[in-house]
């Protein structure tokens, strides 16, 4: 079953994040644009995400979550009408560029790829007579045993015979009794003597073998003929149940034949699979691209800080460059004054909130930064931290290095300088450094134990 992620967002949200199980890891929560769908790779993206959005620079990739609990004050929001694009496949892509998606990531986000539909395994079925010859194999018979030995029966006239045979048996019989009745009164009569009365029981006797002895012959081949149809009939229906019997199991061996023959095509129409790319949007996804990857401010105090500008393409200047006081205390040209060199150059709310996520500090503490700091943090060297710290798989690549410097022969020495002369936060130096050191006496401890393994009696 899977986990329901709906408690993670207060429903005042769910126009614009939802949260799902991770397509990866089940057991993970996963936060998506509710309009295109697309996932949030990253804190610092559903944080951006919701400035825009929202129009609140407080929102930064350490408190996004607790914000998206926390209900808002003005109840439902409403996704923006007059800048989100109307097509959805259009807000796909730029969501895409926007969330740092490649090229190839995107190009395989926007392919389909056809694979053998129901319709399409339905009709390989029906080309093979698969469903007709599934109903042959489970239809019962036509005729149960019982009805096929009736049909049989009737058909060969047995019930005829029968009642012949039954017949005769009755003629028979009557005769029988009335010649036994006269035999009785030949026995019974006191004045024939013993000589008269055997001969005429004798001649009773072969009176009554001529009456019944034709009836008796007639009814002996009624008997044969029965029999010999009871027989036939007999064989009919058994011939019949085994023919049926055989074909079922014939339909069974063809049905496993041509279900085996249908994954074959499945698997076949799977391989020959073709992969269609929908270029239609790519524009938007590159026009998107680029302005994501143009940075809004670039330059420094002395020369001056440029904005760019989307609509004509090009950075235009916001700030004059900071006049630098001389020792005497006045200043050459320029607009500013003091030894502060203020200027009316101002970051984005949104610029603001990433750099402080990236310092790891509070936006107001990050706004009290000079402005080159927050530039740096922004859009220069730091710009990729977070916290202030190095991203998981930064640091963890920084850890390979050193394993690989290690495993080459470079000294500890050596790699704790390279790490204090590096541009990172002092922490990952410091944690670093101690990685240096572990690994190092892990090596030692490990060759150690190989010397003694090799030479157990030195």
């Amino acid at each position: 079953m899977a986990t329901d992620f709906s408690y993670l967002i207060d429903p005042s949200y769910s126009s614009l994040v939802g949260a799902r199980p991770s397509s990866s890891n089940p057991g993970v929560a996963e936060f998506y644009n509710s309009q295109t769908q697309t996932p949030f790779t990253r804190p610092e993206d559903l944080a951006n995400f919701l400035q825009v959005q929202l129009g609140r620079s407080d929102i930064n990739p350490t408190n996004v979550f607790d914000i998206l609990k926390t209900p808002t004050s003005t109840g439902a929001t409403q996704l923006p009408t007059s800048t989100a694009p109307t097509d959805p496949k259009q807000a796909l892509a730029e969501e895409a560029a926007r969330a740092g998606l490649s090229l190839d990531d995107y190009m395989k986000l926007v392919s389909t790829q056809t694979n053998p539909t129901p319709v399409d395994r339905n009709a390989i079925n029906k080309n093979l007579g698969i469903d007709t010859l599934e109903q042959q194999v489970f239809a019962p018979p036509s005729k149960t045993t019982e009805q096929l030995y009736t049909d049989a029966y009737n058909a060969a006239g047995l019930a005829d015979l029968k009642a012949k045979i039954a017949g005769l048996d009755k003629t028979i019989a009557d005769i029988k009794a009335k010649y036994t009745s006269k035999a009785g009164d030949i026995n019974e009569n006191p004045f024939l003597s013993e000589a008269s009365r055997v001969g005429r029981l004798r001649n009773l006797d072969d009176r009554l073998q001529g009456e019944i002895g034709n009836l008796i012959d007639e009814q002996k081949q009624y008997v044969d003929l029965y029999n010999s149809g009871i027989n036939e009939v007999n064989g009919l229906v058994s011939r019949q149940t085994a023919d049926f019997s055989n074909s079922q199991q014939l339909n069974q061996s063809k049905l496993q034949y041509l279900l085996q023959k249908a994954e074959q095509q499945y698997a076949d129409a799977q391989g020959k699979q073709s992969t269609t790319t929908d270029f239609s949007y790519l524009p938007a996804y590159l026009e998107a691209k680029a302005k994501a990857q143009k940075p809004d401010v670039i330059g420094t105090a002395e020369t001056g800080y440029f904005q760019y500008d989307p609509n004509s393409g090009t950075f235009v200047q916001i700030s004059e460059p900071v006049v630098r006081q001389s020792s005497s205390g006045s200043s050459s040209s320029g607009s500013s004054s003091g030894s502060s060199g203020s200027t009316s150059f101002k970051f984005t709310n949104t610029q603001l909130a990433n750099g402080a996520a990236a310092a790891g500090v509070s936006l107001q503490q990050f706004k009290s930064f000079d402005p080159d700091t927050q530039n740096n943090y922004i859009n220069g060297a730091f710009s990729k931290l977070v916290g202030g710290r190095l991203s998981q798989t930064a640091f963890q690549k920084m850890q390979d290095e050193i394993d690989k410097a290690l495993d080459q022969g470079e000294g500890i020495g050596q790699l704790r300088e390279e790490i204090d002369n590096s541009q990172m936060p002092q922490q990952d130096k410091e944690e670093l450094k101690q990685y240096v050191e572990d690994q190092a006496r892990a090596r030692e401890s490990w060759f150690s134990k190989a010397i003694d393994f090799i030479n157990p009696f030195d």
